[in-house]
Protein backbone atom coordinates (compact mmCIF):
# COMPACT_ATOMS: atom_id res chain seq x y z
CA UNK A 1 0.00 0.00 0.00
CA UNK A 2 2.93 2.58 0.46
CA UNK A 3 4.18 1.81 -2.68
CA UNK A 4 1.45 2.12 -4.45
CA UNK A 5 0.68 5.85 -2.60
CA UNK A 6 3.96 6.87 -3.37
CA UNK A 7 3.43 5.77 -6.80
CA UNK A 8 0.24 7.66 -6.91
CA UNK A 9 2.06 11.04 -5.84
CA UNK A 10 4.78 10.79 -8.26
CA UNK A 11 2.67 10.47 -10.99
CA UNK A 12 0.23 13.34 -9.90
CA UNK A 13 3.13 15.28 -9.50
CA UNK A 14 4.39 14.54 -13.18
CA UNK A 15 0.85 15.59 -14.16
CA UNK A 16 1.52 19.08 -12.58
CA UNK A 17 5.10 19.80 -14.34
CA UNK A 18 4.80 18.00 -17.62
CA UNK A 19 7.88 16.66 -19.79
CA UNK A 20 9.24 20.20 -21.04
CA UNK A 21 12.25 18.67 -22.57
CA UNK A 22 13.76 19.71 -25.61
CA UNK A 23 15.95 17.85 -27.88
CA UNK A 24 19.40 18.61 -27.46
CA UNK A 25 20.81 20.85 -30.09
CA UNK A 26 23.04 23.94 -29.38
CA UNK A 27 25.38 23.73 -26.60
CA UNK A 28 23.85 25.42 -23.29
CA UNK A 29 23.57 28.99 -22.98
CA UNK A 30 25.24 31.61 -20.27
CA UNK A 31 22.70 31.19 -17.47
CA UNK A 32 21.72 27.76 -17.58
CA UNK A 33 21.82 25.13 -15.25
CA UNK A 34 24.16 21.67 -15.97
CA UNK A 35 23.10 18.38 -14.32
CA UNK A 36 26.07 15.68 -13.66
CA UNK A 37 24.48 12.65 -14.39
CA UNK A 38 26.65 10.11 -12.33
CA UNK A 39 25.27 7.17 -14.28
CA UNK A 40 25.21 3.32 -13.25
CA UNK A 41 28.66 1.76 -12.02
CA UNK A 42 30.51 -0.35 -15.36
CA UNK A 43 27.23 0.79 -17.80
CA UNK A 44 29.50 3.85 -19.17
CA UNK A 45 26.76 6.22 -19.40
CA UNK A 46 27.49 8.83 -17.13
CA UNK A 47 25.64 12.44 -19.26
CA UNK A 48 25.30 15.74 -18.15
CA UNK A 49 21.65 17.29 -18.49
CA UNK A 50 21.25 21.13 -19.23
CA UNK A 51 18.15 23.21 -17.47
CA UNK A 52 17.62 26.73 -19.62
CA UNK A 53 16.55 28.76 -15.80
CA UNK A 54 14.85 30.92 -17.77
CA UNK A 55 12.80 28.82 -19.86
CA UNK A 56 12.79 25.93 -17.88
CA UNK A 57 13.53 23.68 -20.57
CA UNK A 58 15.44 20.71 -20.42
CA UNK A 59 17.75 18.96 -22.63
CA UNK A 60 17.47 15.69 -23.97
CA UNK A 61 20.53 13.34 -23.98
CA UNK A 62 23.71 14.09 -22.86
CA UNK A 63 25.51 17.62 -23.47
CA UNK A 64 29.19 16.41 -24.03
CA UNK A 65 28.14 13.23 -26.86
CA UNK A 66 25.92 15.44 -28.70
CA UNK A 67 29.09 17.77 -28.94
CA UNK A 68 31.92 15.33 -29.28
CA UNK A 69 30.37 12.33 -30.88
CA UNK A 70 31.10 9.86 -28.26
CA UNK A 71 30.06 8.81 -24.76
CA UNK A 72 31.58 10.64 -21.31
CA UNK A 73 32.40 7.56 -19.47
CA UNK A 74 31.87 5.49 -16.67
CA UNK A 75 30.55 7.53 -13.56
CA UNK A 76 30.68 11.31 -13.84
CA UNK A 77 31.62 11.94 -9.87
CA UNK A 78 32.62 15.75 -9.93
CA UNK A 79 33.32 18.49 -12.14
CA UNK A 80 34.69 21.91 -11.71
CA UNK A 81 35.09 25.27 -14.32
CA UNK A 82 38.51 26.15 -14.16
CA UNK A 83 39.48 29.49 -16.51
CA UNK A 84 37.57 28.75 -19.19
CA UNK A 85 36.98 25.18 -19.67
CA UNK A 86 34.97 22.38 -17.42
CA UNK A 87 36.73 19.79 -16.30
CA UNK A 88 34.53 16.50 -15.92
CA UNK A 89 35.92 13.90 -13.14
CA UNK A 90 34.97 10.75 -14.48
CA UNK A 91 35.96 8.03 -11.63
CA UNK A 92 36.00 4.57 -13.20
CA UNK A 93 37.04 5.37 -16.37
CA UNK A 94 40.39 6.72 -14.21
CA UNK A 95 40.14 10.03 -16.31
CA UNK A 96 39.54 13.78 -16.72
CA UNK A 97 37.66 15.48 -19.56
CA UNK A 98 38.77 19.13 -20.36
CA UNK A 99 35.96 20.63 -22.43
CA UNK A 100 35.28 24.10 -23.75
CA UNK A 101 33.03 26.21 -21.97
CA UNK A 102 31.20 27.80 -24.29
CA UNK A 103 30.70 24.45 -27.11
CA UNK A 104 31.57 21.43 -24.98
CA UNK A 105 34.07 20.24 -27.48
CA UNK A 106 36.35 17.89 -26.03
CA UNK A 107 39.87 19.93 -25.41
CA UNK A 108 42.27 17.26 -23.84
CA UNK A 109 41.85 13.75 -21.98
CA UNK A 110 43.92 13.53 -18.96
CA UNK A 111 43.71 9.51 -18.54
CA UNK A 112 45.41 6.89 -16.33
CA UNK A 113 44.61 8.87 -13.05
CA UNK A 114 43.25 6.01 -11.29
CA UNK A 115 40.15 6.75 -9.41
CA UNK A 116 39.72 10.27 -9.30
CA UNK A 117 37.34 11.71 -7.35
CA UNK A 118 37.44 15.92 -6.67
CA UNK A 119 39.28 18.62 -7.97
CA UNK A 120 40.37 22.22 -5.57
CA UNK A 121 42.33 25.07 -7.86
CA UNK A 122 45.15 26.16 -5.47
CA UNK A 123 46.86 28.45 -7.94
CA UNK A 124 46.68 29.84 -11.50
CA UNK A 125 48.59 26.98 -12.82
CA UNK A 126 48.07 23.76 -10.41
CA UNK A 127 44.44 21.82 -9.62
CA UNK A 128 44.50 19.25 -6.58
CA UNK A 129 42.68 15.90 -7.57
CA UNK A 130 41.81 13.28 -4.85
CA UNK A 131 41.64 9.64 -5.42
CA UNK A 132 39.58 6.82 -3.73
CA UNK A 133 42.39 4.36 -3.67
CA UNK A 134 45.84 5.60 -4.15
CA UNK A 135 46.41 7.07 -0.77
CA UNK A 136 47.41 10.40 -1.96
CA UNK A 137 46.34 13.31 -3.07
CA UNK A 138 48.05 14.74 -6.88
CA UNK A 139 48.93 17.76 -7.72
CA UNK A 140 48.26 19.10 -11.81
CA UNK A 141 49.26 21.23 -13.85
CA UNK A 142 46.29 22.84 -15.59
CA UNK A 143 47.96 23.70 -18.57
CA UNK A 144 49.68 20.73 -19.36
CA UNK A 145 47.51 18.05 -17.27
CA UNK A 146 50.82 16.41 -15.93
CA UNK A 147 51.01 15.40 -12.88
CA UNK A 148 53.00 17.27 -10.65
CA UNK A 149 54.08 15.76 -7.00
CA UNK A 150 51.69 13.37 -5.04
CA UNK A 151 51.08 13.76 -1.30
CA UNK A 152 51.01 10.91 0.51
CA UNK A 153 47.47 10.29 2.71
CA UNK A 154 46.38 7.06 4.00
CA UNK A 155 42.92 6.03 2.69
CA UNK A 156 40.28 7.74 0.68
CA UNK A 157 40.31 11.43 -0.37
CA UNK A 158 37.04 13.01 -0.88
CA UNK A 159 35.98 17.26 -1.33
CA UNK A 160 38.38 19.51 -0.43
CA UNK A 161 38.99 23.21 0.04
CA UNK A 162 41.51 26.26 0.06
CA UNK A 163 41.39 28.84 3.23
CA UNK A 164 43.87 30.93 4.14
CA UNK A 165 46.63 29.51 2.09
CA UNK A 166 45.78 25.78 3.16
CA UNK A 167 44.49 22.79 1.67
CA UNK A 168 41.60 20.63 3.89
CA UNK A 169 41.25 17.06 2.30
CA UNK A 170 38.00 15.10 3.90
CA UNK A 171 38.52 10.95 4.22
CA UNK A 172 35.59 8.91 4.30
CA UNK A 173 37.06 5.94 5.89
CA UNK A 174 39.31 8.22 8.91
CA UNK A 175 38.23 9.83 12.03
CA UNK A 176 40.27 12.76 10.59
CA UNK A 177 40.39 15.94 8.38
CA UNK A 178 43.54 16.50 6.66
CA UNK A 179 45.85 19.82 6.19
CA UNK A 180 47.79 20.47 3.21
CA UNK A 181 50.24 22.80 2.08
CA UNK A 182 49.81 23.80 -0.98
CA UNK A 183 53.43 25.25 -1.42
CA UNK A 184 55.34 22.36 0.50
CA UNK A 185 53.05 19.94 -0.75
CA UNK A 186 53.54 18.36 2.68
CA UNK A 187 50.60 17.17 4.79
CA UNK A 188 50.91 19.72 7.99
CA UNK A 189 48.29 18.30 10.43
CA UNK A 190 44.99 16.00 11.04
CA UNK A 191 42.64 16.59 13.41
CA UNK A 192 39.88 14.80 14.71
CA UNK A 193 36.65 14.92 13.05
CA UNK A 194 34.45 11.41 13.65
CA UNK A 195 34.52 8.90 11.63
CA UNK A 196 33.52 9.58 7.70
CA UNK A 197 34.37 12.85 6.75
CA UNK A 198 32.92 13.40 3.00
CA UNK A 199 32.60 17.04 2.91
CA UNK A 200 33.87 20.62 3.19
CA UNK A 201 33.38 24.25 2.72
CA UNK A 202 34.56 27.96 4.08
CA UNK A 203 31.67 30.44 4.53
CA UNK A 204 31.98 33.92 4.17
CA UNK A 205 34.22 34.38 7.61
CA UNK A 206 36.83 31.49 6.08
CA UNK A 207 35.78 28.79 8.90
CA UNK A 208 35.00 25.70 7.97
CA UNK A 209 31.93 23.57 7.67
CA UNK A 210 32.48 20.22 7.62
CA UNK A 211 30.42 16.85 7.44
CA UNK A 212 30.78 13.56 8.59
CA UNK A 213 28.23 10.28 7.60
CA UNK A 214 29.58 8.18 10.59
CA UNK A 215 28.81 4.20 10.56
CA UNK A 216 25.39 2.87 11.23
CA UNK A 217 26.90 -0.42 11.84
CA UNK A 218 29.51 0.75 14.35
CA UNK A 219 27.12 2.61 15.89
CA UNK A 220 28.59 6.10 14.92
CA UNK A 221 26.57 9.30 14.08
CA UNK A 222 26.44 11.61 11.31
CA UNK A 223 27.87 15.15 12.30
CA UNK A 224 28.43 18.90 11.23
CA UNK A 225 31.27 20.78 12.43
CA UNK A 226 32.52 24.17 11.88
CA UNK A 227 36.23 24.59 12.79
CA UNK A 228 38.65 27.96 12.79
CA UNK A 229 40.84 26.97 10.37
CA UNK A 230 43.62 29.26 12.10
CA UNK A 231 42.98 28.12 16.44
CA UNK A 232 41.85 25.10 15.22
CA UNK A 233 39.17 25.01 17.89
CA UNK A 234 35.68 23.98 17.06
CA UNK A 235 33.32 26.15 16.96
CA UNK A 236 30.01 23.81 16.82
CA UNK A 237 29.47 20.47 16.91
CA UNK A 238 26.68 18.38 16.63
CA UNK A 239 25.25 15.21 16.23
CA UNK A 240 22.85 14.70 13.05
CA UNK A 241 21.38 10.54 13.29
CA UNK A 242 22.66 7.07 12.79
CA UNK A 243 21.74 7.55 8.96
CA UNK A 244 24.43 8.88 6.86
CA UNK A 245 23.78 12.52 5.29
CA UNK A 246 23.40 12.23 1.79
CA UNK A 247 24.94 15.48 0.78
CA UNK A 248 25.78 18.87 2.32
CA UNK A 249 25.95 22.49 1.10
CA UNK A 250 27.06 26.11 2.10
CA UNK A 251 25.64 28.69 -0.24
CA UNK A 252 26.91 32.40 -0.98
CA UNK A 253 24.65 33.70 2.14
CA UNK A 254 26.02 31.64 4.50
CA UNK A 255 23.14 28.88 5.11
CA UNK A 256 24.19 24.99 5.58
CA UNK A 257 21.85 22.81 3.62
CA UNK A 258 21.99 18.91 4.29
CA UNK A 259 20.29 15.73 3.16
CA UNK A 260 19.11 13.76 6.01
CA UNK A 261 16.44 10.63 6.11
CA UNK A 262 15.36 11.97 2.02
CA UNK A 263 14.62 15.49 3.77
CA UNK A 264 15.97 18.62 3.33
CA UNK A 265 17.43 20.67 6.28
CA UNK A 266 18.98 24.53 6.25
CA UNK A 267 20.01 26.42 9.08
CA UNK A 268 21.80 29.91 9.23
CA UNK A 269 25.92 29.53 10.10
CA UNK A 270 26.05 32.05 11.67
CA UNK A 271 23.53 31.33 14.46
CA UNK A 272 23.97 27.75 13.87
CA UNK A 273 21.32 25.03 15.35
CA UNK A 274 20.47 22.06 14.32
CA UNK A 275 16.53 22.37 12.86
CA UNK A 276 14.20 20.10 14.15
CA UNK A 277 11.71 20.34 11.09
CA UNK A 278 12.46 20.19 7.58
CA UNK A 279 12.58 22.88 4.64
CA UNK A 280 11.60 20.01 2.20
CA UNK A 281 10.85 15.95 3.06
CA UNK A 282 10.58 13.78 -0.14
CA UNK A 283 7.52 11.57 -0.46
CA UNK A 284 9.28 9.23 -2.35
CA UNK A 285 12.70 8.02 -4.22
CA UNK A 286 16.03 9.03 -3.01
CA UNK A 287 16.89 12.66 -2.08
CA UNK A 288 20.87 12.81 -3.40
CA UNK A 289 22.10 16.32 -4.15
CA UNK A 290 21.23 20.18 -2.87
CA UNK A 291 22.57 23.29 -4.79
CA UNK A 292 21.73 27.14 -4.43
CA UNK A 293 21.37 29.19 -6.95
CA UNK A 294 19.71 32.86 -7.81
CA UNK A 295 16.84 32.43 -4.98
CA UNK A 296 15.99 28.79 -6.01
CA UNK A 297 17.45 25.72 -4.08
CA UNK A 298 18.06 22.45 -6.62
CA UNK A 299 17.27 18.91 -5.45
CA UNK A 300 18.15 15.62 -7.41
CA UNK A 301 16.27 12.51 -7.16
CA UNK A 302 18.14 9.24 -8.33
CA UNK A 303 14.93 7.46 -7.66
CA UNK A 304 15.84 3.79 -7.69
CA UNK A 305 19.21 4.29 -8.79
CA UNK A 306 18.69 2.55 -12.22
CA UNK A 307 16.31 4.70 -14.16
CA UNK A 308 16.28 8.49 -14.85
CA UNK A 309 16.56 10.74 -11.95
CA UNK A 310 15.22 13.73 -11.54
CA UNK A 311 15.43 17.28 -10.55
CA UNK A 312 13.38 19.17 -8.32
CA UNK A 313 13.49 23.38 -8.34
CA UNK A 314 12.35 24.91 -4.99
CA UNK A 315 11.82 28.32 -3.93
CA UNK A 316 13.86 29.71 -1.20
CA UNK A 317 10.88 28.70 1.04
CA UNK A 318 10.89 24.98 0.09
CA UNK A 319 7.84 25.34 -1.85
CA UNK A 320 8.32 22.98 -5.18
CA UNK A 321 8.26 24.97 -8.37
CA UNK A 322 9.34 22.42 -11.53
CA UNK A 323 10.62 19.40 -11.90
CA UNK A 324 12.30 18.33 -14.62
CA UNK A 325 14.01 15.00 -15.98
CA UNK A 326 17.93 14.30 -15.90
CA UNK A 327 20.06 11.23 -16.48
CA UNK A 328 20.77 8.48 -14.62
CA UNK A 329 21.72 8.96 -10.83
CA UNK A 330 22.02 13.03 -10.88
CA UNK A 331 24.67 13.58 -8.36
CA UNK A 332 25.35 17.92 -8.65
CA UNK A 333 25.49 20.77 -10.21
CA UNK A 334 27.04 23.62 -12.05
CA UNK A 335 25.76 27.52 -13.63
CA UNK A 336 27.25 28.57 -16.87
CA UNK A 337 28.14 31.93 -15.96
Amino acid sequence: MKKLLSLCLVLGLSACFPDKDTPTGPAPSPGSLLVLNEGNFQWGNASITSYDLKEGNASVGDVFSSANGRPLGDVLQSALLIDNSYWLVINNSGKIEVVDQTTFKSQKTLSQLGSPRYLCKISPDEVALSDLYSDSLSFLNIHSGAINSRVHIEGWMEQMVLVKDQLWVTNPNSRKIYQVSPDTKQLTDSLPVGFGSFSVYADKAERLWIATRGNKDLGIPSMIHCMDPLSKSFLFSEEIGTEIIQDFFVDSQDRVYYLFENKLFRFDAQAPAIPSTPLYEGSAGNLYAVEYHAGKIFLSDAIDFIQRGNVLVLDDSGKLLDMFQAGRIPNGFLFIP
